[in-house]
């Protein structure tokens, strides 16, 4: 990230909660060559994650990933999904979060109503986490009375 074009302020008022740790990560990531820093949430949430990081349309693509590769029975998948999220996450985040206030700032308004915008494209995202919650129990497969249940399999039966 470009310190001349992102600033600290700008990211403080972007993440929102958590700023702190995105902002020691981001130091970290701004390294050249540095592109993976762990981050457990994103390891274990992974599109509930990006959900709550306002990444609905991304979320939702991977999820789509995840119901296909547990329909198609590749369990591995999600095991290298997982350790992706859990490496790339944050610099995936950065990425996404650099675009999005430099978009903003290219509007050229006041910085007060500049700032404002940076925090409402940023911070996190109580409804896409439901949201994400909801289609993963829609999606999901359980077993009732011995049998598996999908709405997936329903759907598009093998």
């Amino acid at each position: 990230m470009d310190s001349q074009t992102v600033s600290q302020e700008d990211i403080q008022h972007f993440v929102g909660k958590n700023r702190d740790y995105y902002l020691r990560t981001w130091t970290h990531l701004a390294q050249p060559s540095k592109i993976i820093k762990w981050n457990w949430a994103a390891f274990l949430l992974g599109p509930i994650w990006l959900a709550y990081r306002k990444e609905l349309w991304p979320a939702l693509a991977i999820t789509l990933v995840y119901l296909l590769a547990e329909y198609f029975e590749q369990a591995e998948l999600d095991l290298v999904l997982s350790l992706a999220f859990g490496l790339f996450g944050n610099y995936y985040y950065l990425n996404q979060a650099a675009k999005k206030i430099m978009r903003t700032k290219a509007q050229n308004v006041e910085s007060e109503v500049q700032q404002e915008a940076i925090a409402k494209l940023g911070g996190t995202s109580a409804i896409g986490v439901l949201i994400m919650i909801v289609v993963l129990i829609l999606f999901s497969t359980g077993t009732i009375n011995g049998h598996e249940v999908s709405l997936l399999q329903s759907l598009f039966p093998r």
